[in-house]
């Protein structure tokens, strides 16, 4: 009992030492770890055979930052298009999710029906990537803060998928911002 008493003090004597340290030099960030604007979302439902992958860029136009198309974003202002570009994989043998196996796609966004996934290719090359894609113009009137969208699939052959960003931190969450 003394030497279980002596090991406590210890360890908690070096986290009281070590906290301050680690406060003004936090650990360097884990290059495994996507970064905060990038979402990763998981199977659902009893078969869990289905793996979801989305982020969110910048649509182009007039309201986009300028030169920032497609750059991966969370925070958009009202009259700028959020768009959700979506991966998935089927996880018995790694097949794409394509309009070929899948029966719907879409992004349901408070307020709003459900907003249909397209399956295209993205780009003029050869090897250009094809995903899911969705360009969401945030409306004027569009509440200011997190916006608590789900992206979901189903399969041909009845398995589901989704991502849902509620169990992320706030700042890693698509939120409206002010202009």
């Amino acid at each position: 009992m003394k030497r279980l008493a002596v090991l406590l003090g210890a360890t908690v004597a070096a986290i009281g030492l070590a906290a301050p340290a680690l406060a003004d030099n936090p650990p360097a960030a884990n290059p495994a770890v996507p970064p905060a604007n990038v979402w990763q979302g998981t199977a659902f439902g009893t078969s869990k055979k289905v793996f979801v992958y989305m982020d969110s860029v910048w649509g182009g136009g007039a309201a986009a930052p300028a030169g920032k198309g497609c750059a991966q974003s969370n925070q958009f202002t009202r009259g700028q298009t959020v768009v959700f570009r979506v991966w998935g994989t089927r996880q018995s043998d790694g097949a794409p999710l394509t309009v070929d196996n899948v029966k719907y796609a879409y992004v349901k966004i408070p307020g709003l029906p459900n907003q249909s996934l397209t399956y295209g290719k993205h780009g003029k090359l050869d090897n250009s990537p094809w995903f899911w894609t969705l360009g969401w113009t945030v409306p004027s009137n569009y509440p200011l803060g997190a916006v608590a969208f789900r992206v979901i699939v189903k399969t041909n052959t009845g398995v589901f998928g989704s991502f849902d960003q509620s169990a992320l931190s706030a700042n890693s969450q698509l939120t409206i911002v002010p202009s």
